[in-house]
């Protein structure tokens, strides 16, 4: 796997880290991780299907792998957007996960 500039965000999906698309069945967790570029200040952000945005600050981060999961909550059916937005970087890419009831 290679690793572009800036930060970058991935899913584990049936074994493999992901940058596309992905469907969960509700209650269901997995493991994800996105690569910081640089030292900085980080955010998570995820939209859900409602369309209620949440925005979690991280503080500041070292170079390096940064370790996350995604829960399927079945009160919470239909598509998420979910990014990390960076001090220095600005946005990563963004995953789309569909969760399933």
């Amino acid at each position: 796997m290679s690793i572009d500039s800036g930060l970058q965000y991935y899913i584990l999906y049936n074994n493999t880290w992901c940058q596309h698309p992905t469907a969960y069945w509700s209650s269901l967790e997995t493991n994800a991780f996105v690569y910081i570029d640089k030292p900085q200040y980080v955010w998570t952000y995820e939209r859900m299907p409602t369309g209620h945005i949440t925005w979690n600050a991280l503080g500041g981060c070292a170079e390096g792998y940064l370790t996350s999961s995604f829960s399927a909550y079945e009160n919470e059916r239909g598509w998420h957007e979910i990014a990390y937005w960076g001090s220095e970087s600005g946005w990563s890419n963004v995953l789309w996960v569909c969760v399933r009831g």
